[in-house]
């Protein structure tokens, strides 16, 4: 689902970016680099610079990514899931 919602805000934006996929971090790695009074979130998008080197996570929240994986198409996703679908949208568009 994340690489549909992905390829459809390509196409909206005429971007193209790696895949968001690549990308994905789950809770313990964020506790890990926010430690463990970070702020519950349904997504992160953390980026880290060190001198030349960036590094880039995206957090979406297990239970969401687990709802969208069970959708059928986008519309299905938004109709169905529409908290889950909002926050894989909003990790996946930064």
């Amino acid at each position: 689902m994340l690489r549909l919602i992905q390829d459809q805000l390509q196409a909206v934006y005429r971007t193209d970016a790696p895949d968001v996929r690549d990308y994905l971090m789950d809770r313990d790695a964020v506790e890990a680099m926010l430690g463990q009074d970070a702020r519950p979130a349904d997504e992160w998008v953390l980026v880290r610079q060190d001198g030349d080197v960036l590094d880039l996570g995206v957090y979406i929240h297990a239970d969401h990514l687990a709802t969208l994986s069970g959708a059928s198409g986008l519309a299905a996703a938004a109709h169905d899931s529409f908290r889950a679908f909002c926050a894989a949208i909003e990790g996946v568009s930064h």
